[in-house]
């Protein structure tokens, strides 16, 4: 779901996009994850993490993950017009605390 809502987000210059997971209650913002040099290295692919490359973050996002699920409507609508999952978007990567548990970064090509 994270990853959907990431890619979505319109940028201003090519790159690559990543969903990175973030621990409820840790102190690092997205701004700090995502420009951080240890996320860089996880990649081996030298267009993500060459030495000149500028990662930043996009979007901070909280995916609510105990929500109710709806049921397979294949067959029959039954679950149609209930509410499904819910994503919030902070508009900002300074969120801390518990609060977003998804980062949106970018790795610009």
């Amino acid at each position: 779901m994270a990853m959907s809502i990431c890619a979505s987000i319109p940028i201003t210059s090519p790159g690559y996009i990543f969903a990175v997971r973030r621990t409820c209650g840790g102190t690092l913002t997205c701004d700090d994850i995502c420009t951080n040099l240890e996320l860089k290295k996880q990649s081996t692919n030298i267009a993500i993490n060459g030495p000149n490359q500028q990662w930043s973050c996009l979007e901070s996002l909280h995916v609510y993950k105990n929500v109710r699920s709806l049921a397979d409507n294949y067959d029959e609508d039954k679950d149609s017009y209930k509410l499904g999952l819910s994503i919030l978007r902070y508009k900002s990567c300074k969120g801390s605390g518990c609060g977003p548990n998804y980062c949106c970064c970018q790795s610009k090509v």
